[in-house]
């Protein structure tokens, strides 16, 4: 297939509840235009995007032009987006054209199929790892600030044990990074759960910590009755493991708090009670199991609320390499981008 000179890309305003990140910056599109110059790029962008971080006034000097929502999907070859689509975006798309964004695919498959169905071209920002990363710094940073609001009092939280589901992922080696530094815990207040066992050292942040593999059980249980904080942000191909069981509850203490990043993919525990979407304005829900009471926090949008300027940043500099291959490469896709089909 021949590569098409044109390309128009469109940025929509985000229909997500506090989302205030971009997926690019103004600035972003000269470098964009100078990095691709065998093609001619033309970007719309809907009115308000960026009012909130103060980028509004940018675009229309970098030389996109400011556009209602219905013209921008209906002139755009590739909508780049931070969250993904939402029930009333979906009629606006048509055959051939690309939606790039965070997807979570494992829970929005319904939103996935119509737009398969409708011949749409998905490119979730879950497969370019750079953008993932970014995002994973900025909420393993912040998670332990967000933990302590919850506590009375800030020596109280720091004194407790913290099951970490997912430990040797980014989110949680920036969780360690932060307990052990700027927290001052004990390593022996840290319990990471991975599928593997053994001491780690965190690429990301060089910190060095024990895991244990959350097939053994036993120490899994035991493990879950230390702790108070329970903190779930494994997340796969595919969705976020099911790995804490119904069962699994019966073993943690009154009052613990569970707080899953994971829960854009759907959660780690196999209970629907337990994976319920939460929001800034109302934080916590509680759960009465065993007859103990469980306070859940599910937030699915960290980054976005907390530091849109800065996550929009972060995402700017992490997806530029992306999106100059997919916008070069245009109306071809890079096939370790794009999202096909589920597997059979």
């Amino acid at each position: 297939m021949a590569h098409s000179k044109f390309l128009v890309i469109g940025i929509p305003r985000e229909l997500m509840s506090d989302e205030r990140r971009m997926p690019l910056l103004p600035h972003t599109i000269t470098r964009l235009r100078e990095s691709i110059p065998e093609k001619e790029l033309m970007f719309l962008v809907e009115h308000g995007v960026g009012m909130t971080i103060g980028c509004d006034l940018g675009w229309g000097t970098d030389g996109a032009r400011i556009v209602e929502r219905d013209q921008l999907y209906r002139e755009a070859d590739i909508i780049i987006k931070v969250k993904q689509p939402f029930p009333e975006e979906i009629a606006l798309y048509r055959s051939g054209q690309g939606c790039c964004g965070f997807h979570h695919m494992a829970t929005n498959r319904e939103v996935v199929d119509v737009l398969l169905q409708k011949g749409v071209k998905i490119l979730p920002l879950e497969y370019h790892r750079p953008s993932l990363t970014a995002m994973s710094r900025h909420t393993g940073k912040w998670l332990p600030s967000l933990i302590g609001e919850q506590f009375d009092s800030s020596w109280k939280w720091q004194q407790e044990n913290i099951f970490l589901g997912g430990g040797r992922g980014v989110v949680c080696q920036y969780v360690v990074y932060s307990l052990l530094g700027s927290y001052e815990l004990r390593p022996s207040q840290i319990h990471a759960c991975d599928l593997v066992r053994g001491r780690f050292i965190s690429p990301e942040t060089s910190v060095s910590y024990w895991t244990f593999s959350g097939e053994d059980d036993d120490e899994l249980c035991e493990r879950l009755s230390y702790c108070r904080i329970v903190v779930l942000a494994a997340v796969r191909k595919g969705g976020a493991p099911k790995f804490l069981k119904p069962r699994h509850l019966e073993y943690m203490p009154e009052g613990v708090l569970i707080f899953q990043v994971s829960i854009d993919e759907g959660g780690n525990i196999d209970d629907p009670e337990f994976c319920r979407v939460t929001s800034w304005q109302k934080l916590v829900y509680t759960v009465v199991r065993h007859n103990k009471l469980y306070r859940v926090y599910n937030i699915p949008n960290i980054p976005g609320a907390l530091f849109p300027e800065l996550a929009s940043y972060a995402l700017d500099v992490a997806n530029f390499p992306y999106y100059r291959e997919i916008f070069s490469r245009w109306p071809e896709v890079p096939g370790q981008y794009l999202f096909s089909g589920w597997p059979s």
